[in-house]
């Protein structure tokens, strides 16, 4: 969930671009992991059934906080501030998941948990893998990127990601 001054959203890159492929009628499970007891929870899930996202993929966790991620303004754009050891920090890896393509991230891959779900669910897909860089300050990204690099097929980065990409 993303908290804005003036309110919170359900967001995220993983979930923004199952919301944009379901706006265009593409088959999508939207896989992540969410709190069960915090209203944060019942956003995201809310939020998915509204843009017809289904919910099978939205695993709940009943000791850990849905993620929050506070989006601090500012002249020079955002600065994101991202909660740690929440839900999605402890994905299981979805039973019997039959892709056609996988988008993933590192950011996501923070928690030896959800990065041993995750490299199991890409390298299981048949199909295209889409790596999301998403390089945020406090995560362990040298290594996370390469490996995460060498299981994509495609890579999606802003202008900073690829220039610490080329450094």
């Amino acid at each position: 969930m993303d908290e804005f001054h003036d309110g919170h959203v359900a967001g995220g890159a993983p979930f923004n671009v199952a919301r944009s492929l379901a706006a265009l009628d593409a088959p999508v499970r939207f896989v992540s992991r969410i709190g069960t007891g915090d209203a944060a929870g019942r956003l995201v899930l809310d939020s998915a059934a509204r843009v017809g996202l289904a919910v099978d993929g939205i695993q709940r966790d009943a000791g850990r906080a849905t993620g929050r991620v506070s989006v601090h303004e500012a002249a020079g754009g955002h600065h994101f501030e991202i909660h740690a050891d929440a839900a999605w920090d402890h994905l299981d890896p979805p039973a019997a998941m039959a892709a056609g393509w996988v988008y993933f991230g590192t950011l996501a891959q923070r928690h030896a948990v959800s990065r041993t779900a995750l490299r199991a669910t890409v390298k299981r897909s048949p199909g295209p893998r889409l790596l999301d860089l998403n390089l945020r300050p406090g995560t362990d990204t040298t290594e996370l990127a390469a490996e995460s690099l060498m299981l994509a097929d495609w890579l999606k980065i802003n202008e900073d990601e690829l220039a610490w990409l080329q450094a």
